[in-house]
């Protein structure tokens, strides 16, 4: 699959500076630095942004640079925001209201692709209707929108699952972390008609750090990274380029977000790029229970 068929730039770290919120001057910088992101994706015909309300003004940004680049036809997909109510009320509800409002002035009807609830426990809270029944009104008013969920686990798919017919999903998936390819629930998405994005492909931990990083309580892994490593040298690959093929071997997965903070990052991604298919055996290293839960833990910091 070539790149812009499989490729959506993430752009949740634009809008959020280190220290809070943007500063005078602070918009227009990270609007120049996504601005000239997208140019050079553009070039390889790359047209999908993910973003998200709940992200500082990344949603914002991502709006005004797209507006300066409207010769490309962007799509995007973004993020509900987090609500921490125990209960779907007319307060959140009205919350959402807002938040998708600003959305729709930020973009057009045919840019936004899909949007995602974030926060699957929503949908088991008392009055959860209330957010059903507009996610219906929505698709009636814009039939081409996709409604889906972004989910951490298993177990919060299966919720899903039970709860609604959703049409997209994002889900975590790379080489280590492969529970829900070998779960077959990836299979499972697919076989409903669901569009699989998934993120975490470039995880920036144990695939791109190197072993002497890695800190004590990841001691448990270092067998399982080792033979990663002596793996790449013999197939002559770099670390990026094996967790790009990764996605690209699952044939139901449609899409992956790749966090790009800078074009240099974007120019060595297409570097990387593998143009042909490889033989790595990457089922050798998913990991399962503690190691799975070490590497997870890691991940996050």
């Amino acid at each position: 699959m070539t790149i812009d068929k499989k490729i959506v730039l993430g752009t949740d770290v634009f809008g959020l500076p280190l220290g809070g919120l943007l500063g005078d001057g602070d918009e227009k910088r990270e609007q120049e630095r996504l601005l000239n992101i997208l140019k050079t994706a553009s070039e390889k015909g790359i047209n999908f942004c993910d973003t998200g309300v709940a992200y500082g003004d990344s949603e914002g940004v991502l709006a005004k640079a797209i507006s300066s680049h409207d010769e490309h036809p962007w799509r995007i997909t973004t993020k509900l925001p987090i609500f921490r109510s125990s209960v779907v009320n007319e307060e959140m509800m009205n919350q959402l209201y807002e938040a998708w409002r600003c959305t729709r002035q930020r973009f057009s009807t045919e840019q936004i692709y899909g949007v995602y609830l974030e926060n699957v426990d929503d949908l088991e809270k008392p009055g959860a209707e209330r957010l059903m029944n507009w996610w219906y009104t929505l698709k009636t008013e814009i039939p081409h929108l996709k409604i889906g969920v972004k989910v951490d686990s298993i177990a919060q798919l299966k919720r899903a699952f039970e709860s609604f017919a959703f049409q997209l999903v994002q889900i975590p998936l790379n080489i280590f972390d492969q529970r829900f390819h070998q779960s077959g629930m990836i299979k499972q998405l697919k076989e409903n008609g669901v569009d699989i994005h998934i993120y975490s492909s470039l995880p920036e931990s144990e695939i791109q750090k190197p072993l002497e990083t890695l800190p004590n309580s990841s001691t448990t892994l270092m067998p399982h990274i080792e033979q990663f490593h002596d793996q790449l040298q013999e197939k002559e690959i770099s670390p990026i380029t094996a967790a790009l093929m990764f996605p690209l071997s699952i044939e139901e997965v449609d899409r992956f977000v790749i966090q790009i903070e800078n074009v240099e990052q974007l120019k060595d991604l297409f570097k990387k790029w593998p143009n042909e298919c490889i033989d790595f055996p990457f089922d050798k290293f998913s990991l399962e229970g503690e190691s799975l839960r070490l590497f997870l833990a890691h991940s996050k910091m």
